[in-house]
């Protein structure tokens, strides 16, 4: 699941100049990199309290969870 989501960073960096003006991109990047880092260091914490209380079986269940999450918002981003 990891390898499959792997060009989403960079995707949506390249995509972000398409999409904002152009003065603010560079704001918009250092954001978007920014909330990147954020959840690079929340979820994996998260997800290792949540299986240390829970149990290992929890891990697919919220990845399930985040997968879903992704689609929702991906469709909420191009229905506009």
């Amino acid at each position: 699941m990891g390898f499959a989501l792997a060009a989403i960073f960079p995707t949506i960096i390249w995509l972000a100049p398409q999409q904002i003006d152009a003065d603010l991109v560079p704001s918009a990047i250092g954001f978007l990199t920014s909330v990147a880092s954020v959840g690079a260091a929340t979820v994996p914490t998260l997800l290792g309290w949540l299986a240390n209380q829970f149990g290992l079986g929890v891990i697919p269940a919220f990845i399930v969870g985040l997968a879903i999450v992704m689609l929702v918002l991906q469709r909420q981003i191009t229905r506009a």
